[in-house]
């Protein structure tokens, strides 16, 4: 008998439940900790809201730094700082971030003793069935609740 089942990058198995980036873990809890699994949809970030003021400011440094480039552009002839052209590179994690906390998920919420959740966030699969049919396979290899 398999000791793990995975769907996607949620992998479960005898030593715990885990979000695998590739090959290892991103994310791991140890099944001993583990008092509950239930699926959601909803933000992938652990905690929304500082993902999305931090993903907001990094957009406003690399907008604040295209404005400053125009000025000094426009005045011609003024030396431009290389921090204000790298400014601009914060536009992708700054989007990234944003995406991370506002576009919706299928993810497993995982409840710990101590009153911790965690969320292991499927990246690829988008169908609820699959999901939950996942779900309740790893309920029955591992017995969660």
């Amino acid at each position: 008998m398999a000791t793990e089942l995975q769907l996607d990058t949620v992998r479960f198995s005898d030593s715990g439940a885990a979000e695998m980036d590739e090959h290892r873990p991103a994310i791991f809890i140890p099944r001993a900790q583990i008092t509950r699994i239930e699926v959601e949809y909803g933000s992938g970030a652990e905690r929304p809201a500082v993902v999305v003021v931090l993903g907001l400011a990094l957009i406003a440094v690399a907008i604040g730094s295209v404005v400053l480039l125009a000025l000094a552009g426009m005045k011609g002839g003024v030396r431009v700082p290389a921090a204000l052209i790298t400014g601009v590179a914060f536009t992708l994690p700054g989007w990234w971030l944003l995406d991370l906390g506002l576009r919706r998920r299928l993810f497993i919420r995982v409840h710990t003793q101590n009153g911790d959740a965690r969320k292991l966030v499927f990246h690829k699969v988008r169908d609820r069935e699959s999901v939950d049919v996942f779900l309740q396979s790893v309920r029955q290899r591992f017995g969660y609740s």
